[in-house]
């Protein structure tokens, strides 16, 4: 039988998984655990530059940087219909083999821009690609120059070895000293409220 061939026997044709919507990826991209679109990243924060902005071809700053590290940065956007992968490589850092053209990943020069980037279609293209470009990076958490964000997903976390500071629970509402205590009754209409004895005059 030639490869590929389907056998004639009297089973049920297998049904197909179905395909990714691409014009779900943004709900995708949520349940993959990443934040709702548009984000509002800080390019400086006072003086010092955020090390979590990253412009873009747009200068947009709509990209969620995961990671920095010595050898570079690794930042997602989520375009409705699609997700890109951006890898903003360090100065002098060669990552073609990790990202080759012939992939599709964009190299940088093009555009004028300093990165290899990728347009995505399926939320499992997203985890996977992502997932490679920790071990490109080598990302470890703890190590020197290494930062990484608080923001990504759980899996993200694991892949690169960090444990995010626990959140801070929220505070108990405080009530009101005054609450729980009645308010004083008002005097009923057509009932004058009685008036307080007089005190009697003392003898000369």
């Amino acid at each position: 039988m030639a490869c590929g061939e389907t056998p004639t026997t009297g089973a049920a044709p297998q049904k197909k998984a179905p395909k990714e919507n691409p014009m779900d990826m943004s709900k995708a991209f949520k349940a993959l655990g990443f934040p709702d679109w548009p984000l509002k990243v800080v390019k400086k924060d006072g003086k010092k530059v955020n090390p979590f902005f990253m412009g873009g071809t747009e200068s947009t700053g709509q990209y969620l940087v995961l990671a920095v590290t010595p050898k570079g940065r690794i930042g997602v956007r989520d375009l409705g219909h699609q997700v890109r992968v951006r890898v903003e490589p360090a100065k002098g850092v060669d990552l073609k083999s990790s990202f080759p053209a012939k992939y599709d990943w964009k190299q940088p020069g093009q555009d004028d821009q300093p990165r290899y980037s990728k347009v995505l279609t399926t939320a499992a293209e997203v985890k996977m690609v992502l997932v490679r470009a920790v071990k490109a990076l080598g990302i470890q958490a703890g190590e020197k120059g290494v930062l990484v964000n608080d923001a990504a997903p759980s899996w993200f976390h694991e892949a690169t070895g960090y444990t995010p500071p626990p959140k801070p629970e929220p505070a108990a509402p405080t009530q009101p000293a005054d609450e729980g205590k009645k308010a004083p009754a008002k005097p009923k209409a057509g009932k004058k409220a009685k008036a307080a004895p007089k005190k009697k005059a003392a003898a000369a």
